[in-house]
């Protein structure tokens, strides 16, 4: 992506992004302050994890959110094969077993926090209702998850990490999952298109295959992104696809 691809503070894209971003980008800085191991009166280290009453009175979302954050940042140093379960756990300065009581391995993780940013890229229906047609809805869906926001190494490492457990490895809770979202916005462009055709702004058209065909778009250019990095220009590129797609779903006007 190049450095100059931005979008309007007042769009609806961009305001619904900047809620999903700060959710992404809570790696602990502020947690890193708060759960310091207590200190021997010799200078060394206990193995206690709180140091006072707002330590002892974590809850359990603020520590879910801990090692997953703890997990992420390892899995951007390393990677998630070469990060360990007790690497994690030392890094969120918790036990090991308490990673259990959130996850059930490193995949479940790399799953969770996939189906938690997923619901957080869902359109709201305030938003939809601004909207002055199909097009627009369409667009600003594909916007959505092509924001230039969502290039960061956190959320592309973990956008990577699910796809290698689903493509590559076959992991059957990430398989599932991918088949599930594909699935998911299928539907909704589906949905869409159709509303399209009924309403005059589309010709009639095969909705599944049109909606096939956005899909594997997006997902060629995000792959192309992977391949040349921040110069490959993503959001653009995704703008003018989506556009011309569109434009040739509109009937001709004399």
């Amino acid at each position: 992506m190049n450095g100059d691809a931005t979008l309007p503070i007042s769009s609806p894209t961009y305001l619904h992004t900047q809620n999903i971003i700060q959710t992404f980008h809570s790696v602990d800085t502020t947690l890193s302050v708060c759960y310091k191991r207590k200190r021997c009166p010799t200078g060394g280290r206990t193995g206690a994890l709180f140091s006072n009453d707002k330590e002892k009175n974590m809850g359990r979302a603020e520590k879910r959110q801990l090692i997953l954050n703890s997990a992420i940042e390892l899995f951007v140093a390393k990677g998630m094969e070469h990060t360990k379960i007790t690497d994690i756990s030392k890094k969120s300065d918790i036990g090991k077993s308490t990673f259990y009581e959130y996850f059930k391995n490193k995949a479940d993780l790399v799953c969770q926090w996939m189906d938690g940013t997923m619901a957080g890229l869902q359109l709201s229906d305030e938003i939809l209702a601004t909207l002055p047609d199909q097009s627009s809805k369409i667009d600003l869906l594909i916007q959505q998850n092509c924001n230039p926001e969502l290039t960061s190494p956190e959320i592309m490492t973990m956008f990577v990490e699910f796809w290698r457990l689903a493509i590559n490895e076959k992991h059957p809770q990430a398989l599932e999952m991918m088949k599930g979202i594909y699935n998911d916005y299928s539907d909704l462009l589906c949905k869409w298109l159709e509303e399209g055709v009924a309403s005059g702004e589309f010709v009639n058209h095969n909705t599944k295959q049109v909606a096939a065909c956005l899909i594997g778009g997006i997902d060629g250019l995000w792959l192309q992104y992977f391949v040349f990095g921040e110069n490959y220009c993503l959001y653009e590129n995704v703008q003018t696809f989506v556009t011309t797609l569109l434009n040739g779903l509109k009937p001709d006007i004399p």
